[in-house]
């Protein structure tokens, strides 16, 4: 069939939404606001003035991002044997839906106020060894850190694998202290698998990355994890080992029944790169997603354009429908921003070909 594109269309023309003014915002006034979106029966006027005050207290963020990433360049280039050349570091605002979906999760109780990834940065390294080097030169370095949790020594359930680094930050710009950031730290193949599971949830609406989905579906992307995790384990030591027999026959049974593979596989590249600029000016990026029609459009501004990026964002986030997303990254390259973000172009080979090498039985 038709294969979508991925249309490269850089704005020249400011958008009609400003972003609102960012004085008067408390973290008392952050903290109702979240309870009002918590509240799904809410009236109307309420949740307005809540999305409102949350804009607000998102975009104060943009701030945070900027300096850790600039932190976490800086570690990356001292820290790494090759200088950083194979590493990504990049940064997001959290979408507003998924913090609404957050607020409204039982199971967590959570404060807007309180919640620490609203400004994300990740960092993608080669290696475990390369992880730990960064959350060492992290913790060595001049900054707020405030928690770390350590998913790959003790895995989620669902078999996710990063290490997390919550770090707070103050914006005097706009009278805020204390902000959080929450940095993710993982190897290649941690975010093949991590971007494979995003996808999965894109085409499947299982809503895997928060807990749904299938007992199945569940065990299979945990068995991989497991998988990929031995493979890391044998590459960096150099020995050979297999894949427990059971684990690749339990996985084996699941793909016969739940034709998860068949059903990424049908999906993968979907979304194809058109385009003749490299964009080595942008500092910024905003993707429109269109899931339905295959077609993503690129909205990409340099780095001292950020507020125009925004106003962008919050533009089209306002009109997004149930099969669309918008996404603010900030990204020096096209391809890094590809690199680090492959399931908004569906693009998940390097996870396929794993994968389909432990269902086969084949070792490396």
């Amino acid at each position: 069939g038709d294969r979508g594109l991925l249309c490269l269309a850089p704005v020249r023309q400011p958008p009609v939404l400003r972003v609102m003014t960012r004085t008067g915002v408390t973290k008392s006034k952050v903290k109702r606001a979240g309870r009002i979106l918590a509240c799904r029966d809410a009236p109307e006027e309420e949740r307005h003035w809540a999305f409102g005050v949350a804009d607000i207290w998102r975009s104060a963020h943009k701030e945070v991002i900027g300096e850790m990433e600039g932190t976490l360049r800086e570690l990356v280039s001292r820290e790494l044997a090759d200088g950083g050349n194979n590493t990504l570091v990049v940064s997001r605002l959290k979408r507003m839906d998924t913090i609404v979906k957050k607020l409204q999760r039982p199971d967590l109780s959570m404060k807007l106020n309180e919640m620490n990834d609203i400004a994300g940065c990740r960092v993608i390294v080669p290696t475990k060894h390369d992880v730990y080097r960064i959350v060492t030169a992290v913790r060595d370095a001049r900054v707020r850190l405030y928690r770390t949790k350590d998913y790959i020594r003790t895995p989620k359930d669902d078999g996710y694998r990063s290490v997390h680094l919550i770090t707070r930050h103050d914006v005097p710009s706009v009278g805020l202290t204390g902000l959080f950031c929450e940095t993710q730290v993982r190897t290649e193949l941690q975010h093949a698998w991590a971007s494979a599971l995003e996808t999965y949830d894109v085409i499947c609406q299982q809503g895997m990355k928060f807990g749904g989905g299938a007992y199945e579906e569940k065990r299979f992307f945990a068995l991989v994890a497991a998988l990929l995790a031995e493979e890391e384990c044998a590459s960096e030591s150099g020995e050979v080992i297999g894949a427990l027999k059971e684990q690749r026959e339990e996985l084996r049974r699941i793909e016969d029944k739940m034709s998860i593979l068949k059903k990424l596989r049908a999906c993968s590249g979907s979304v194809t790169i058109l385009g003749g600029e490299d964009y080595s000016y942008a500092g910024y990026f905003v993707l429109d997603i269109d899931y339905e029609l295959q077609c993503t459009r690129l909205y990409a501004y340099p780095e001292d354009e950020g507020v125009r990026a925004e106003e962008t964002y919050f533009q089209k986030e306002r009109k997004k429908g149930d099969f669309q997303d918008v996404l603010l990254v900030k990204a020096f390259s096209l391809q890094n921003l590809c690199k680090a973000y492959p399931n908004y172009s569906l693009n998940i080979c390097k996870f396929l070909d794993l994968a389909n090498r432990f269902v086969a039985g084949e070792d490396r």
